[in-house]
Formats: structure tokens, sequence, C-alpha cells
């Protein structure tokens, strides 16, 4: 089964196509005069022909019961505030105001006393926050709703996945460390120590690829494997581990300690979500 649409009896079929087609934007997508079929699964039908369907009469039908509303979302609120102004006699429920998570909506009545809600988009709440130079993480406080809905509306804006406060908002990390193969064993013992790669019931979990790593000595450096000023290409390991957010420190310490190479390579990357 499917879900068609919402239907609502209105007194005048024409002033109402207008009202929500002028106001709020809507297509007529069918029209069979008692049935009018709008855009976004809204459908007009005629008070008498509703009377009909419910065997109900006049005294049955009170409009403006205020125990629903259509609910719309608006990206430009500015701009629609000031239309919905110069839109001939709107009857307000209340007017603009700003609800404690942060979003800005309006409610009014249709000419036919159903309540309407036109509320600013999650996304422009978002964006309005970050432009006034909150974090992610403070953001999704503000807006009291989870930091991965927060990223999901900001996207890729500037800082939606850097930042220690944003950073501090996840649990998990992943270690990227790039090593010889002949160092694996001491890694493996580093890491457990520290408890990294421990998932559920086991530890030591961690994966690694062999790739070639490529770099050039310069002078004053003290290479493990190269000489200055000439390009080195070297087969070595990609390690990918996962540890607590808060050990992080801990194990990039731990990794160095048992690392050959004067300057290791070792990521550290916040995890979004992980499966455990």
């Amino acid at each position: 089964m499917d879900f068609a649409c919402t239907l609502i009896a209105v007194g005048d079929m024409e002033r109402s196509k207008n009202f929500y087609q002028q106001l709020l934007g809507m297509e007529v997508t069918a029209d069979f005069g008692a049935n009018v079929t709008l855009s976004h699964r809204l459908a007009l039908q005629t008070m008498e022909s509703w009377q009909t369907f419910l065997n109900k009469s006049d005294t049955d039908i009170i409009p403006g019961g205020h125990t629903s509303e259509l609910y719309f979302e608006e990206s430009d609120m500015d701009a629609f505030l000031k239309k919905l102004g110069s839109y001939p006699g709107v009857e307000y429920v209340h007017g603009p105001k700003e609800h404690r998570w942060g979003q800005r909506v309006v409610r009014f009545y249709d000419p036919d006393r159903h309540v309407i809600e036109v509320g600013e988009t999650m996304t422009m709440v978002a964006l309005r926050f970050h432009q006034s130079g909150m974090t992610s993480a403070e953001i999704a406080q503000r807006m009291e709703a989870p930091l991965s809905s927060v990223l999901r509306w900001l996207g890729p804006t500037e800082d939606s996945w850097i930042g220690d406060d944003t950073v501090k908002a996840f649990q998990y990390c992943k270690m990227e460390i790039f090593i010889p193969e002949t160092h694996l064993p001491q890694l493996q013992d580093a890491l457990r120590q520290v408890d990294a790669g421990h998932i559920g019931n086991y530890d030591s979990c961690l994966s690694y690829s062999r790739v070639t790593g490529c770099w050039r000595p310069l002078e004053g450096s003290s290479p493990y494997v190269g000489r200055e000023h000439e390009a080195c290409f070297e087969p070595e390991l990609k390690v990918e581990v996962t540890c607590l957010r808060d050990k992080a420190d801990e194990t990039v310490e731990a990794i160095r300690a048992v690392h050959p190479y004067e300057v290791p390579v070792i990521n550290v990357i916040p995890l979004y979500r992980t499966s455990f």
C-alpha cells in the first residue's frame, strides 16, 4: 500500500487554488472540478462533495479545529515573509518566531482556516549558525540535533570536518601508518599495548596493504633509507587501525617509539561512523 495524498475540504475551489498556487508556489497536476490535485501530494475537495462522501451536515464539519496543519519549508525565509505580508487577507495563527532550536517559522490560515506552517529549512538554519562562526559541534548542540545531521545539512562547508570541537564529537579515529614490513611485528605489539584495534571481543584488529613510498632526504636529515638529495622509492606497508579518540595521542607516541623513520607518516582521521 502507498500513501497517495493529503486531502482538505474547501469552500471556494477557485479561491483556494489561487491561494496555494500564488502564495505557496504549488502547481495543479489534475483538475476534476470538485477535486483538484496539487503538487506535493495535496488535494482540494469541494465542501459539498466532501459532505456527501462522509454523509455529514454543515454543522458536523468545523473549520479551524487546530488539530492539524500543512507544513511547508522555505530556504529564503525573509523573502517568503515579505511575500506573505503583501498577500491580501491573510490571517495569522501567530507571526514569525524562532523555535528554541533556531528554526524560524510562521503559521497562518488558508481561506478555509486550515492551519499552514512555513518553516525555514534545517539546512538554512545550520548554515546561518555556521556563518555566525559556530563550529559543527556547537551547531549540533544549539539545534538539539545529532552531529551527523548537522554535517549532512552543512555539506562540504569550510569547517564541517575540521576544528577541535568538531573532532571531539567523534568517538573513534582511524590511524594510517606507513612503515617497513620488517617492523610490522613491533608495531602490532605497540598497538596492542595501548589497546588500539580493540573491537568488541577482539583485539589486535588491523589491516595492511603493500604500497610504494617516495621521498627525497634533504640536507640535515637522517634517513632510515636513502641519501641526501636523491629520490627514494621503497616498498612499505600501509597499516590501518581503529582507536578511541581519547587515546589518539597515546597511540601516536607508541607508534613513534617503534617506528624506524626519522619522520614517520601517521594520519589520524576522525570516523564519522563505525559498525561497532
